[in-house]
């Protein structure tokens, strides 16, 4: 008997997240976990994801994601941010993020969303990230905002104590925030990762594992990290310092409501 973790579908508006463990011997678009790494999971307190069960309104079904951040052919919609010294370019399909320190970030703001993506580090202990609700990068203060960690370095081996920065925060963690509870990402492969971002809640899963829920009860601020913003805010990918190599696929946004006044697009600043 195997346990399985499925790709979700998710899409706007969302109204509620709910997470299963289930038993099974085949799924379509699942990809098996072993019963012993199930059993770990669970012993750290680990949700194994095997699917969205939506409460709308409605009742319907959701929408996949549907909007792409990274039309894989060009870095339209997105600018390095002044001062940037690491290098943003596309390469088969794939955005690559090399050296640093330095940021790309959307010309777009996002408030409340659904993000999807995939990345691939292409050099251990590569440190990078990707902040959200974020002021408008300059030279002076480029990355303000709060920030998803990606950095699959762990200590020993062992999953549950990332070794990234500091004490340790580890892939999916909202950094200085709230660590991961376990590291569920490598090095020089393709990893997945989901991010909501509702309000001052924020939940994060790495390939199908539910990996941190983080709720921000500080003061109002508009800079994320001096306090909570719930303001929408840039997305921006961290070059963090010479040695990261990373690259990222398949980014997908969806606001959870549709704002209102401009027909459920995106807005720049």
């Amino acid at each position: 008997m195997t346990y399985a973790t499925c790709t979700p579908v998710i899409g706007r508006p969302l109204r509620a997240l709910a997470t299963a463990l289930i038993l099974t011997t085949a799924l379509p678009g699942c990809a098996d976990v072993s019963e012993d790494a199930a059993d770990d999971a669970g012993q750290s307190g680990v949700t194994i994801v095997s699917g969205y069960e939506h409460f709308l309104e409605t009742g319907e079904v959701p929408d996949a994601a549907s909007t792409p951040l990274f039309d894989g052919s060009t870095l339209t919609g997105w600018r390095a941010v002044p001062g940037s010294e690491g290098s943003f370019t596309v390469e088969d399909g794939e955005l690559v993020v090399s050296g640093g320190p330095g940021f790309l970030e959307t010309e777009a703001v996002f408030a409340d969303f659904l993000l999807t993506f995939e990345f691939r580090t292409d050099a251990p202990d590569t440190n990078s990230g990707v902040f959200f609700r974020a002021e408008r990068g300059t030279e002076q203060a480029p990355s303000h905002g709060y920030e998803l960690q990606l950095c699959n370095t762990i200590e020993n081996g062992d999953r549950t104590k990332p070794a990234d920065y500091g004490d340790g925060w580890g892939t999916g963690a909202i950094f200085r925030r709230q660590r991961a509870s376990i590291v569920n990402a490598d090095d020089g492969v393709w990893n997945s990762v989901t991010l909501i971002a509702d309000g001052p809640r924020f939940r994060t899963w790495v390939n199908g594992v539910a990996v941190c829920d983080f709720t921000d009860t500080r003061e109002p601020h508009p800079n994320p990290r001096k306090g909570l913003r719930l303001d929408a805010g840039h997305i921006s990918l961290q070059g963090h310092d010479p040695t990261t190599a990373i690259r990222f696929r398949n980014m997908r946004i969806s606001p959870l409501e549709v704002p209102t006044g401009d027909g459920g697009s995106p807005t720049a600043d």
